[in-house]
């Protein structure tokens, strides 16, 4: 195997070893936590065990030559990055509002998607259709701000541009009005001229 070709494997080892010490403590120790307190909840063994078999998943893919491994390896990460599973024993986190976010299973996410660019390539169009659909709805924000600016005299739209005050796409709108209204104005001077 190439050493470019076993770099995209680096991430899922580092997991993998980041988990086996963490498997072995819930499975070994699982009985004693049970005996000192009766109580354990059941979501956390819950978390750790999609965790086990979502990196089991990949692991199998992998061994099959199977390219899914990589999408299951990184919706693993993902749901680890947001604590809904839990893959590593030490858990550095960051928590915004309610929101907590694993470094660890950040940071393996991103590498992952970085050393595997099928996974970036699959990604950029999804981007790019959500900057189409921005750009479709500012589009439509104009419009309706044209229309509404169609009654208005050029004064009053020169005013609303350099004013500066309103959304950008009601000012691209008033600019766009007044290129109108002057081109109109200009055709009919030509026409009586």
């Amino acid at each position: 195997m190439k050493t470019k070709e076993s770099i995209k494997y680096i991430p899922l080892g580092i997991a993998t070893l980041l988990t086996i010490p963490y498997f072995i403590e819930n499975t070994f120790f699982q009985n004693l936590q049970l005996e000192n307190d009766g109580s354990i909840h059941f979501s956390y063994y819950t978390k750790f065990s999609l965790s086990y078999v979502g990196l089991l998943i990949s692991i199998i893919l992998l061994l099959l030559k199977n390219e899914y491994w990589k999408h299951a390896f990184a919706t693993l990460l993902l749901a680890g990055t947001f604590h809904l599973v839990q893959i590593f024993h030490l858990i550095f986190s960051i928590e915004i509002g309610f929101i907590h976010i694993d470094i660890t299973s950040l940071l393996l996410l991103i590498a992952h998607i970085k050393v595997n660019p099928v996974l970036s390539e699959e990604i950029k169009p999804m981007l790019k259709k959500n900057e189409k659909q921005h750009l479709q709805s500012n589009e439509f924000k104009i419009q309706f701000f044209e229309k509404k600016f169609e009654k208005n005299d050029i004064f009053e739209l020169r005013v609303i541009v350099q004013e500066n005050t309103l959304i950008p796409e009601a000012i691209e709108a008033a600019k766009r009005v007044i290129r109108k209204k002057e081109e109109r104005d200009n055709n009919r001077q030509k026409v009586m001229g």
